[in-house]
C-alpha cells in the first residue's frame, strides 16, 4: 500500500467487546493490536495511528469480523484462553477511503454498555 502522509494518516482499528471490564477491554485491545501486527504483517512498512472501538459482546464481534471481511478488510481475531472466547479484533492498516466501513461502531468507552446507564436512570 502507498499512502501520502501529508494528506492522510492510515489507522489500525481495534474492536473490543464492551461486556468486559474496562481494564480487560484495554488489555484485550492491546493483545489484538499486537497479534494483528505480527500476523497481518502491516507494521513493517509504515507507521499508523490506532482507533479503539467497541461492540456489545462476542456475538457482535464475530459479526463485525464478518462485515469487515465482506468489505475486503483483513483483520485478526484475538482469542483469550482463560476467558474461553474471542474478546477483540484488530484490522490491517486502513486508508481513509475504507474508514466508512467502521462508522457503525462506537468508540471505546469506560461504561460497559448503554444498558447499564438506562438501568441507573430508572432508579434515580
Amino acid at each position: 500500500m502507498s499512502f501520502d502522509y501529508k494528506k492522510e494518516k492510515p489507522f489500525v482499528y481495534v474492536i473490543v467487546c464492551a461486556d468486559l471490564s474496562f481494564r480487560h477491554r484495554v488489555v484485550q485491545s492491546c493483545h489484538a493490536a499486537l497479534e494483528s501486527g505480527l500476523k497481518l504483517d502491516h507494521c513493517k512498512d509504515f507507521p499508523s495511528g490506532m482507533v479503539v472501538l467497541q461492540v456489545k459482546d462476542e456475538k457482535e464481534l464475530i459479526g463485525a469480523e464478518d462485515h469487515l471481511h465482506r468489505m475486503g478488510i483483513k483483520c485478526h481475531m484475538f482469542y483469550e484462553n482463560p476467558m474461553n472466547r474471542y474478546t477483540a479484533l484488530a484490522t490491517e492498516v486502513i486508508p481513509k477511503d475504507k474508514r466508512r466501513y467502521l462508522r457503525q461502531y462506537k468508540l471505546l468507552s469506560m461504561h460497559r454498555s448503554n444498558i447499564l446507564d438506562k438501568i441507573k436512570r430508572l432508579f434515580k
